[in-house]
């Protein structure tokens, strides 16, 4: 199982481990989802995201929120039938939001914590970001999530300094000699490096990635994606009726090519 697999399992986990908890406490399927209830009655679904992070969530010149949570938001809403009223709320006021009932889900490149089980719930994941390698089209040998310091053995890596590449590069030269890191300021630059032949790969986050291969013909992403970090839907953690319904329109969203679409249409790449 790929790692990037692996983060989209895990996301649905947290989801049952939630139902399990909310089940032994005698809180769960027995005590009425109240955030779906409300739905039916007002045909409204109230969604919370934090418009500072395009492509996920950002304010346009117009004043309007767009992205791809947004526009995820509205296709659940209209699956559901109901209106979808979008609130812009700050990061750190997210999980409050939804734990108080001002909001009925959270929608916001958020990735789920278990250490935050009392107050959500966490849907599949709908975009796995991470860490993707980039490396030219003519580069056909392939970085495996098992073994990637063997890959990177005698290559030059561009990394943003500080960054999750810029770890694992360390870890791996560890691991095997002949791995060198060229140091960038931004994700971006180190792309910039890659095209201007001074490195033979960069490691960057995945959604500066796909924004690059989106734009950039001759290059590709090799391996899976390295830690993974799921973004998930975000409910109350009462609200378990919601989640399924949820669930289920994730779920058919991926198998129609939809949410492929969504993500193909922002990021410029199907993704995970």
């Amino acid at each position: 199982m790929t790692r990037a697999r692996q983060a989209v399992v895990l996301a649905a986990v947290l989801g049952v481990i939630a139902a399990a908890w909310l089940w032994s406490t005698g809180t769960g399927w027995l005590t009425p989802d109240r955030a779906w209830s409300r739905i039916q009655n007002e045909r409204v679904l109230r969604v919370a995201t934090d418009a500072s992070y395009p492509p996920f969530s950002a304010i346009g010149p117009d004043g309007a929120v767009f992205g791809l949570d947004v526009d995820l938001a509205r296709a659940l809403g209209e699956r559901l039938g109901v209106a979808v009223r979008i609130e812009n709320i700050t990061y750190d006021a997210l999980l409050q939001a939804v734990a108080s009932e001002r909001v009925d889900l959270v929608i916001s490149a958020f990735v789920g914590d278990l250490n935050q089980l009392d107050d959500a719930a966490y849907s599949d994941a709908y975009f796995v970001a991470g860490i993707r390698a980039v490396a030219p089209a003519t580069d056909t040998v392939e970085l495996d999530a098992q073994l990637p310091w063997v890959w990177a053995r005698d290559r030059r890596l561009g990394v943003e300094y500080g960054s999750a590449g810029d770890v694992l590069t360390r870890q791996w030269s560890r691991r095997s000699s002949g791995i060198e890191a060229e140091l960038y300021p931004t994700a971006a630059e180190a792309l910039d490096g890659l095209v201007a032949g001074q490195v033979q790969a960069a490691l960057v986050d995945a959604v500066t990635a796909y924004a690059f291969l989106g734009a950039q013909d001759g290059y590709r992403a090799t391996g899976p994606t390295l830690e993974p970090e799921p973004y998930v839907v975000v409910t109350g953690a009462r609200s378990l009726r919601l989640l399924s319904e949820v669930n289920r329109l994730l779920q058919e969203m991926e198998a129609d090519g939809s949410l492929p679409a969504l993500r193909e249409r922002y990021l410029g790449q199907p993704g995970e």
